[in-house]
């Protein structure tokens, strides 16, 4: 027969409480409850009608607080599945006698006495007053008997048992009001009260020492209860509620006390999973505190019974620790351990694929991590940055294949980071895929502007040639400036420098001298072969005096002064010359003079316009010179047109005029006034065309009218060699044809090389080395197979007397060869020079100049406009 019995109040500081207690009768179902303090805690007996121990069900925090390692060791719990023991109630068997004594039936002797003396008052009414609890009624019966029976005395032992009933209902009172100095009064008075019969409440009483810190008495007592206690399941509950009185050393103390005391083999068990669990406490404690050294003391001596027991969370605990201590083969170990032990722990996995992720083992990382459930987050992460670290070494081995296949298994454990996204469209890039790259760099651009979606930006539009398409993008940095500078460079390299400094003046501010203030001086020297005082001719300029000022950002004026001296050696007396008369000379011959030719110019990137006059001083009055070039270019073509009127400088006749020896009569001084069209054409694989026309009118003064027409076209290959800028191998044709033969001396002739027909067709290697540097050189080397035809011509063209010159012909070989270059000194000084031969079957030419440059602004470099193309081309 089952009856519910007991619900016991206890109140003793460091307890805690119930709120109700239910206190049995010995008759079934007759229970009374007492209300206690919300504190209260309750023991819940379940008992059996032939059993004599009761269970305890639940029990409080706040008093005894089981670690719910030790509370599983004694009941022998199975640890869940990642290792980690779970808590569970600790059973004590409690005798239920030890806490409540029942009331004793009155003795049979005395009931018969009471019988045999009717005098004496009858005492079974107490007795029965007293089975029923009724203390205050059992008091009031005795005084009432007292005073109708004055000499009669209460039974001693229903006075005793009174008593004892008295002090159980204090000590109720006591612990359910929580009077711990009252506990521990009590204690002192009836230490027999709190033996070991009675250990629930031993228990209360230590609470309250703990509570009043009385350390040496709550030694005492507990080392009492684990030494001396009868049943060894009241020791071990004993020792497992003495670890949150005493202090961890003191505790460690009495559980080596109660190692020399007897148990079953259950009880050892118990008493060894205590001291385990003593143990792992303290390691784990030791991984809390981050003492390293203790951690790995106490893991040596625990790891054989860790291992032994299989208890996972242990060895993961310690795992953990060493992961972060960087500690990566020993925490492996342990998580492989565990992994083994339990194939499906899923903490021991993702621990074991961090550790081959930290140690660059991505492979491994791999294989472990796919045994992860596939809902993982984890798992998801594990993979996801294992296969961009493998799509990150493939990608700097510059293999993009491999990439893209590590990038595309990436995206099925999460989304690509951006920086991955960046690596798929530049392999995209590398493997030619062009389109896809543009599209995901200009995704990736418009959703961040950064350095490196700007560039990818850059490098694949400019390879799909949608360069224009660029721009709509450049509206927000770094695009813009990428962009920018790369319009810069493309100017810079088709050498529109005034365009690429104003659009980048960071890049190209301070390259070369580009428009900067300057002045020079400077000497230049020509002598052609011929007939000496006729078409011989040696030209020396010196002075050379040039001055240059920007005008705004893209544009410079320059102005020249050169003092020009011809001669053309002694005139022989027997020449052909003028009227052609015989007889002495009434006039000296010209065959020198000196004059000055005043140039100003004015040029950019795309016109170049200047106007001088021929020099001064000559047979011939002075005449104006200049000339409107205009320059187009695209990515691949450049196109110059000029308009011009030069003077033919061959001889002295055609540079300056002459006087008829015989007559005084002046004529000469030819001037070209022309039309010439230059094209370059780019082919691609450094191929390119060339060709040019010319078409002009010469007439001087009393020199007949003529016209000539020229074409020359190329064929090239560039060389690409990397300290030029160009050095092109080409093969050229050049065809020039004069209407008349003016190149005689007499009256209306010209005194110019003017062939019915010039053919040249030849090699030729033309150069210049890098812009911005401390030094440029530009220069031509050519050879060609030479025609040349020159017709017949009246002595006197257009006054016929029926004399000519013969017509003639004439092939061969010529070659040119041909430097100018300048040399930085200083941010301030450049000096530059040229030299030149041209030799064709009928004559020789030979030129060199020397000059040099102040810049009134700092420069760093030197380009090609600082060449003394003005200077040499004014030699011709």
């Amino acid at each position: 027969m089952k009856y519910k019995a007991l619900v016991v109040m206890l109140s003793v500081a460091g307890l805690a409480e119930c709120p109700v207690i239910a206190c049995a009768d010995e008759a079934v179902g007759n229970m009374r409850a007492v209300t206690a303090t919300p504190s209260a805690w309750a023991v819940v007996a379940e008992q059996e009608s032939n059993a004599s121990q009761a269970t305890i069900k639940a029990v409080p925090s706040n008093v005894i607080r089981e670690p719910k390692a030790v509370s599983d060791a004694i009941e022998s719990q199975t640890p869940e599945k990642n290792g980690r023991v779970q808590s569970q109630p600790l059973i004590n068997n409690v005798p239920l006698s030890s806490f409540l004594t029942p009331a004793k039936k009155a003795p049979a002797a005395v009931s018969a006495k009471q019988e045999a003396a009717p005098s004496a008052p009858d005492t079974r009414p107490l007795w029965k007053l007293f089975n029923q609890h009724e203390y205050d009624r059992v008091e009031q019966g005795i005084a009432r008997l007292q005073s109708q029976y004055p000499d009669w005395k209460a039974p001693s032992e229903l006075v005793a048992l009174l008593a004892q009933k008295r002090r159980e209902q204090r000590l109720e009172q006591v612990i359910r009001e929580q009077d711990t100095e009252a506990l521990v009064k009590l204690g002192e008075q009836y230490p027999e009260a709190f033996s070991c019969a009675a250990i629930d409440k031993a228990w209360a009483l230590a609470a309250a020492r703990a509570t009043l810190g009385q350390r040496e008495s709550l030694q005492a007592q507990l080392q009492h209860l684990v030494t001396q206690c009868e049943k060894e399941e009241d020791r071990l509950a004993t020792l497992y509620k003495s670890q949150h009185w005493l202090s961890r050393e003191e505790w460690e103390a009495l559980i080596a006390l109660g190692a020399a005391t007897p148990r079953t083999a259950r009880g050892e068990a118990l008493f060894q999973q205590l001291v385990y669990q003593n143990g792992v406490e303290d390691l784990a404690l030791a991984i809390k505190q981050h003492d390293n050294a203790r951690v790995d003391s106490l893991f040596e001596q625990l790891q054989p019974e860790i291992v032994a027991r299989k208890d996972i969370s242990q060895l993961l605990l310690v795992a953990w620790h060493d992961f972060k201590l960087e500690r990566l083969a020993a925490a492996q170990d342990l998580f492989a351990t565990a992994l083994a032990m339990e194939p499906q722990n899923d903490n021991a996995r993702y621990g074991l694929a961090l550790v081959f992720a930290r140690e660059q083992n991505h492979e491994e990382a791999i294989t472990v991590a796919q045994g992860l459930p596939a809902n993982d987050a984890g798992r998801n992460d594990l993979l996801l940055n294992a296969y961009l670290a493998l799509a990150k070494q493939a990608y700097g081995q510059q293999d993009s294949q491999q990439t893209l296949n590590y990038l595309r298994q990436a995206k099925q454990a999460g989304a690509l980071p951006r920086y991955a996204s960046l690596m798929e469209a530049w392999s995209q890039f590398g493997l030619g895929n062009t389109t896809q790259a543009s599209e995901v760099f200009a995704s990736l651009y418009r959703a961040q502007p950064d350095e490196e979606s700007a560039a990818g930006v850059m490098a694949s539009y400019l390879k799909l040639d949608r360069a224009d398409d660029i721009a709509p993008l450049a509206t927000t940095e770094p695009l813009a400036s990428q962009y920018k500078h790369h319009v810069a460079a493309g100017l810079f390299g088709q050498k529109r420098f005034f365009e690429a400094r104003a659009l980048d003046a960071d890049t190209y501010g301070d390259a070369g001298g580009i428009a900067a203030p300057q002045a020079g001086a400077g000497i230049a020297l020509r002598d052609k072969s011929g007939t000496q005082g006729l078409s011989q001719l040696s030209i020396r300029q010196v002075p050379v005096l040039e001055a240059s000022m920007p005008t705004g950002n893209y544009g410079e004026l320059n102005v020249s002064l050169r003092e020009v001296r011809l001669d053309s050696g002694t005139l022989s007396r027997d020449a052909l010359v003028g009227s052609g008369s015989s007889g002495a000379w009434r006039y000296s011959p010209t065959t020198s003079t000196t004059g000055l030719e005043p140039r100003v110019s004015w040029r950019d990137d795309v016109w170049d316009i200047a106007l001088g006059m021929t020099p001064d001083n000559g047979e011939v009055s002075s005449r104006p010179t200049g000339y409107v070039a205009h320059q187009s270019m695209s990515k691949l073509a450049t196109l110059t047109s000029s308009l011009y009127v030069e003077p033919v400088r061959e001889s002295i006749l055609s540079y300056t005029g002459m006087r008829d020896p015989y007559t005084g009569k002046q004529w000469g001084r030819v001037l070209r006034k022309g039309v010439r069209l230059n094209g370059l054409q780019q082919l691609g694989n450094n191929w390119s065309v060339s060709a040019a026309i010319n078409l002009e009118y010469l007439d001087g003064e009393s020199v007949e009218t003529n016209r000539h027409a020229g074409v020359f076209a190329s064929v090239g290959k560039n060389l690409d060699l990397p300290a030029f800028s160009y050095a092109v191998l080409g093969l050229g044709f050049n065809y020039d044809h004069y209407q008349k033969n003016l190149s005689h001396f007499t009256l209306g002739h010209g005194g110019y090389f003017s062939p019915e027909r010039f053919v040249s067709i030849g090699p030729a290697l033309d150069f210049l080395t890098r812009e911005n540097q401390q030094f440029i050189v530009k220069g031509r080397l050519a050879f060609a197979t030479v025609s040349i035809a020159e017709a017949a011509s009246p002595w006197f063209p257009g006054n016929d007397d029926g004399n000519s010159y013969a017509s003639s012909k004439n092939n061969g070989m010529s070659y040119t060869a041909e430097a100018t270059g300048v040399w930085r000194i200083n941010d301030r000084l450049q000096i530059g020079g040229a030299l030149s031969e041209r030799n064709a079957p009928q004559y020789r030419d030979e030129t060199g100049m020397l000059f040099l440059r102040v810049l009134f602004e700092s420069r760093q470099s030197v380009l090609s406009t600082d060449l003394p193309t003005r200077t040499f081309n004014g030699l011709y």
